[in-house]
């Protein structure tokens, strides 16, 4: 697994994300990713516009209530990948320091992690979800309203082959 800051490869090349993003969080409900305003200009004519990187919206509940947390994009990703093969999915959770924070198994946290045949089964049949009074709930808020961050992430792995052409 790669560190937000560290180097990945792509196609071979090594590929260092955006500073801009690393160590951001984005503490919005509504909205999913990090906001980053792009300005294009040609000539005396230019144009702002404000794009969202990522795809987690942030989970904003009563730590005593329980809920599910949804993904956006998914029906994208999917089309995008073209993949028919079935998704690997998991939710991985960090601390201000970036210790991975894995709930215990009765920490009232299920569907952390599994296969499925169709993304858009993440929001219905197998999403995130916390149970009322969860001790996760109730640790993630004891350390927002202490300042540090409860980072979450949600990596999703398939198999996606390259077409033939004939």
């Amino acid at each position: 697994m790669n560190k937000v800051n560290e180097a990945i490869d792509v196609e071979g090349e090594k590929y260092k994300p955006d500073l801009y993003y690393t160590g951001k969080l984005n503490k919005d409900p509504n909205t999913p990713g990090i906001p980053a305003k792009y300005k294009i200009a040609a000539g005396n004519v230019s144009k702002e516009k404000t794009v969202y990187v990522g795809g987690l919206a942030a989970y904003k509940k009563a730590a005593d209530l329980g809920g599910t947390w949804s993904v956006d994009g998914l029906s994208d990703l999917a089309k995008a990948s073209g993949s028919t093969s079935n998704w690997h999915y998991e939710w991985q959770f960090t601390d201000g320091e970036d210790k991975t924070i894995t709930p215990a198994t009765n920490s009232g946290v299920s569907n952390l992690k599994g296969d499925i045949t169709n993304l858009a089964n993440l929001n219905t049949e197998q999403p995130l979800t916390f149970s009322k009074d969860s001790t996760f709930m109730k640790d993630a808020a004891a350390a927002t309203t202490a300042g540090k961050s409860y980072r979450a992430q949600l990596t999703l792995t398939t198999n996606v082959t390259e077409e033939s052409s004939a």
